[in-house]
């Protein structure tokens, strides 16, 4: 018997909107004890997120408010001027200002748009091949534009550590 993604799918798929910021993904993320979901606008697959793009983003972050701040200091703008501490141009402005554009940040800024996807029909091990390519942990298994299911790294060890559907008890 060959699986197909069907056999092994999670049919119950939690999804995030686009505008949901990153703290509040990050939350459902651990309430719902996963590291992904599909990003849904309108009934329309948008996107993908994943803790790998929260943790890329948030690098990002980070280098950006310390090169901004090395900047300053650099150049001798340290805050001491009336004119650059009015401006907030100070290491705990430039601070302040980085933490609020990164609480401000929604799944839009961090999602992919490359959505992988496959057919309910696609053979597992196509599925297992296709994760290791693209070095990715889930595949979303649609039927044209419509969201099925999902298949994810985690499906395919329980399938290796369990066997097939039919021979799980």
């Amino acid at each position: 018997m060959s699986l197909r993604a069907r056999d092994i799918m999670t049919t119950e798929i939690i999804t995030v909107s686009p505008e949901m910021s990153l703290v509040d993904l990050e939350t459902k993320f651990l309430e719902e004890k996963i590291s992904g979901a599909p990003v849904v606008e309108d009934g329309h697959l948008v996107g993908v997120i994943s803790r790998s793009d929260l943790v890329r983003i948030h690098a990002v972050n980070e280098s950006f408010a310390e090169n901004l701040c090395d900047f300053y200091q650099n150049v001798g703008l340290h805050g001491t001027s009336p004119r650059l501490s009015s401006a907030g141009l100070t290491h705990l402005g430039i601070g302040k200002q980085v933490i609020e554009l990164m609480q401000d940040q929604k799944v839009r800024d961090a999602m992919i748009h490359k959505i992988i996807t496959a057919s309910p029909d696609a053979h597992v091990n196509e599925l297992a091949h296709e994760m290791l390519e693209r070095h990715i942990h889930r595949i979303l298994i649609t039927t044209g534009d419509r969201l099925e299911g999902i298949v994810s790294a985690s499906d395919l060890m329980r399938l290796l550590a369990d066997g097939p559907p039919a021979k799980r008890h």
